[in-house]
């Protein structure tokens, strides 16, 4: 979208149906937005525009002056939709390209103005945990299972950020064993749980959640490689063994230096070596 098609946009809603002032504070807004991003890539100065229209949204809904948080929501929606699926693949893709602060406003401002909502606040979480600052992201996803305790992947989610603070978790245990009791097939619940156990000292435990994320996704890089490692505390090393090469993936070193550890271990110098170098 260019700039000149975003002034268009704005005009099929003219000062006429704002209430002033609101109406030349919006324009204002948006002008100096287009001002300051005069030689920036126009999908830049559209996000922008976006972000500051839905930043004065929130901070007209703390006012609790509703129409003026209408009337910044309504010319953000006319930027980028403004429903739960469009403001969620937009903070995906933010946080995935990197653009964490984007993504941080954009998802802050809706969990202001949708308290109610347990996506706005799962939005807020996966920003956080995408962003690496894991802690930040317990408060929102606790927020979003009080609200939603069935929404998907959510207790796995929050399992992840608390075990990052305390990989024994007690809170993280419950949520993971609940999570894989809800849906049998999430493997990343799975090897999360079996990482889980490792640290609790309970091998045993740990052994057959890896053997259900196996189940799960037999292919999966990240599942082998874990259970590699727990069959090699378990001292069954054939099996660790033929688990360590199925996981190897080009992408991926920290694997090939596992099957290295491995080798060694097995008294295979020179085989121990090779993925070493």
């Amino acid at each position: 979208m260019t700039t000149a098609s975003i002034w268009r946009t704005l005009a099929h809603h003219p000062a006429s149906t704002l209430k002033p002032p609101l109406s030349g504070v919006l324009l204002q807004s948006l002008s100096r937005t287009v001002m300051a991003d005069v030689n920036q890539d126009p999908t830049r100065v559209m996000l922008n525009a976006f972000q500051a229209f839905v930043r004065h949204a929130a901070e007209a809904h703390n006012r609790q002056n509703h129409a003026a948080r209408d009337i910044w929501l309504n010319a953000a929606n006319h930027l980028i939709s403004t429903n739960d699926t469009s403001v969620g693949m937009l903070i995906q893709d933010l946080a995935l390209n990197g653009q964490f602060a984007d993504a941080e406003t954009i998802a802050r401002a809706f969990a202001c103005l949708e308290p109610h909502s347990a996506f706005a606040h799962f939005n807020v979480g996966f920003v956080m945990q995408m962003s690496k600052r894991h802690a930040d992201a317990i408060a929102p996803y606790r927020a979003a299972l009080a609200i939603n305790p069935e929404m998907p992947s959510l207790r796995n989610n929050l399992a992840s950020a608390l075990l990052q603070a305390d990989p024994a978790s007690d809170e993280a245990c419950k949520l993971l064993e609940e999570g894989v009791e809800e849906n049998p097939h999430d493997t990343n619940c799975w090897i999360n749980l079996a990482t889980l156990r490792v640290a609790r000292f309970e091998l045993d435990k740990a052994l057959k959640a890896g053997e259900r994320a196996l189940k799960v996704a037999p292919d999966n890089h990240l599942a082998l490689n874990n259970h590699a490692l727990h069959l090699r505390e378990a001292q069954r090393w054939d099996d660790a063994e033929r688990c360590a090469r199925a996981a190897l993936a080009p992408d991926n070193a920290s694997y090939r230096v596992n099957l290295g550890m491995l080798l060694l271990m097995r008294g295979d110098f020179e085989g121990g070596c090779r993925p070493l170098r």
